[in-house]
């Protein structure tokens, strides 16, 4: 499906925000990508959920257009970005609709604003152990370590990118949402357009190294995480997940929602870390048919 028309914006909400607004008449839905992603990871799932929601996707800080301007990329900062932009620009309360990093993040806001949030939806959640998203396994330590000297190791990033940027998409893409060849010349093209973009601004990877890091010490230990974060939540779920994700094991998604009575799971075959790119249809059918005959609301434990 082509993506529809989008238009794109910025607001002040504790410094610029770059958000894209999909359109759509009905309740707010806010998009929320994963590490390395932009509003532009939805450009195809969006669209065919704008009968039903008016759909926004916001750019997490130092992510996608929108720059550190002097903030930390951590989950608290970023779950307070997205509590701002429902209140101030979407409404509330919102469905979310978080992916990976995005998952945890709406997670978070779930569990200390439920007011702002009438369901989630998670899509292969960043929760446990997480690997890397780049190609090798070996790169998990690598990319540990190199987190914690964020600012040297984003320019040498930054250094790699500015020449292969082309390159390093079409990789980050193969990781998360399996051959690129089948995603869509124009899905392909946008993302290499805008990293070419990000990779000429200053600190265009800092907000990485600090959401690497950051991601992991709030998820890492999954017990802690479903005792103080999803044991709160009375928003009703839907957990969508690639049954061959290779960055977040199918094993912590089921314990997400085993934890949370009434949330639905569902594991997709032949699906990688990223459905709403990888299938994009499916994934709109899936969630407008879950919303359509909601699960009761989960119950705080």
């Amino acid at each position: 499906m082509k993506p529809g028309p989008v238009r794109t914006d910025l607001v002040d909400l504790d410094g610029p925000v770059h958000y894209a607004d999909y359109g759509g008449e009905g309740e707010p839905m806010v998009v929320v990508h994963g590490i390395g992603g932009s509003h532009l990871n939805c450009m195809l799932t969006a669209p065919q959920l704008t009968d039903r929601f008016h759909v926004y996707a916001v750019d997490l800080v130092g992510f996608g257009l929108t720059p550190l301007a002097g903030r930390r990329s951590s989950m608290l900062n970023n779950r307070k970005l997205v509590g701002a932009f429902v209140e101030q620009v979407a409404g509330s309360p919102a469905t979310l609709l978080g992916h990976s990093l995005g998952g945890a993040v709406s997670m978070l806001l779930a569990a200390s604003d439920p007011g702002l949030v009438a369901r989630l939806v998670l899509l292969d959640p960043a929760v446990g152990s997480i690997a890397s998203p780049l190609p090798s396994p070996v790169w998990t330590p690598v990319l540990g370590a190199m987190s914690r000297l964020p600012r040297a190791s984003a320019g040498m990033v930054q250094a790699l990118v500015r020449v292969a940027s082309a390159w390093a998409t079409r990789e980050g893409l193969r990781r998360g949402a399996g051959d690129p060849r089948l995603l869509g010349v124009e899905m392909v093209e946008a993302h290499i357009a805008l990293e070419h973009r990000r990779s000429r601004q200053p600190d265009a990877y800092l907000g990485y190294m600090q959401a690497w890091r950051s991601m992991n010490d709030v998820v890492g230990d999954i017990d802690d995480f479903l005792a103080t974060v999803v044991g709160k939540i009375t928003a009703p779920a839907l957990l969508l997940h690639g049954a061959l994700d290779p960055i977040v094991a199918t094993e912590f998604a089921s314990r997400v929602a085993g934890a949370k009575p009434g949330w639905t799971i569902e594991i997709l075959d032949g699906v990688a870390h990223a459905p709403h790119m990888q299938r994009p249809d499916e994934t709109a059918r899936r969630v407008l048919s879950w919303v359509s005959s909601p699960a009761p609301a989960a119950t705080p434990r």
